[in-house]
């Protein structure tokens, strides 16, 4: 019958989006995985099926290959997507765009071109949280500095209040116990917390300043789910950063 063909191939192709959505999880480490990618590879229906229930989920298929399975939210309606109001501390606009602020220093600090971001065989080097406090203050710097509306054209208006009060807001609070998000190094120590629990970014073992790399989950969300516009100048500042340390 039609519907018992049916039904396990639309299993396996909810199976793999299944396993595309766990953070952590890896073909590495999981046999199942990786012979339902070869599948994949090797059978158009269920790559055609794999698109279909992704759709109907309210996601859109990134990529899928060896390394895994990626999905990223098809709108701001899907239930998978993310907003900033999910992550803890963020009770103002203005923080909110801070950490939206910090989420480009971070994509910008591991990858400064399109061409790198891009290339297959790039490595990005590891970064810390002190890189990214430096880098986004920079950032914000040449922000402020425009104030020709012109040259901030295709950068959302509500990110604003993020490179104001950057410069201004306390770097750290030596009196307190633990970060606080009224501090960079608080609000930035939340995103990297974040983005390692969501399985983009890997921390690197060792002692010293703590070091962080991306994997194969945040490159391929980057390439797909960034503002263009403030990614480019935030990679234009960085570069030029790079060339005064030369």
């Amino acid at each position: 019958m039609a519907n018992s063909e049916f039904l396990p191939d639309a299993y396996t192709a909810s199976l793999l989006i299944n396993k595309g959505l766990q953070a952590r999880l890896t073909p590495v480490n999981d046999k199942d995985y990786r012979s339902i990618l070869a599948l994949y590879e090797a059978t158009p229906i269920l790559r055609a099926l794999v698109q279909d229930v992704a759709a109907g989920l309210g996601l859109t298929v990134l990529s899928v290959g060896r390394d895994g399975a990626f999905f990223a939210p098809d709108g701001p309606d899907s239930l998978f997507a993310f907003r900033l109001g999910d992550m803890p501390g963020l009770a103002n606009q203005e923080s909110r765009a801070l950490a939206v602020l910090i989420h480009v220093t971070v994509g910008a600090l591991f990858y400064p071109t399109a061409e790198k971001l891009n290339d297959e065989t790039y490595n990005a080097p590891p970064i810390s949280e002190a890189m990214t406090i430096s880098s986004l203050k920079s950032i914000c710097a040449e922000m402020a500095e425009r104030e020709d509306r012109a040259q901030l054209e295709g950068i959302p208006k509500e990110l604003e209040p993020g490179w104001q009060s950057v410069l201004v807001k306390p770097e750290s609070r030596p009196d307190q116990q633990r970060r606080s998000s009224h501090t960079l190094e608080g609000l930035v120590s939340t995103v990297f917390r974040q983005l390692r629990e969501k399985g983009l970014l890997n921390q690197l073992p060792g002692p010293g300043e703590v070091m962080y790399t991306a994997n194969r989950r945040y490159t391929v969300q980057l390439r797909e789910v960034l503002v263009e516009k403030i990614f480019a100048i935030g990679r234009e500042v960085l570069s030029r950063e790079d060339e005064k340390n030369v």
